[in-house]
């Protein structure tokens, strides 16, 4: 990232990550998925560099509080988000399967 600038791989790893979980979308086998888990892997250059950009718009004092709210969200985006989109795919399964 810091080749890169935190900006640019920011930037670099929101349009990976949103062009993975498009391709994955589309993806009409189950092959697919393995060469677009490369593209989504290197989203993950995303986080660091936006964990670098918010830690210095705090003080010394609040870093551990952004970082444990940065944490808090992460965990708490991976506990809910799978069992409200299990809900919305069991909801619409019997209007539309997929492709």
């Amino acid at each position: 990232a810091a080749r890169l600038g935190e900006r640019r791989a920011l930037m670099l790893g929101m349009i990976a990550d949103g062009t993975g979980y498009i391709l994955l979308a589309f993806a009409t086998r189950g092959w697919m998925a393995f060469p677009i888990m490369v593209l989504l892997a290197s989203g993950g250059i995303g986080m660091p560099a936006l964990q670098a950009m918010l830690s210095r718009q705090v003080d010394e004092e609040r870093q551990g509080q952004l970082q444990g709210s940065l944490a808090a969200l992460t965990s708490l985006t991976s506990i809910v988000g799978p069992l409200l989109f299990t809900a919305i795919y069991a909801a619409s399964i019997t209007t539309w399967n997929g492709w």
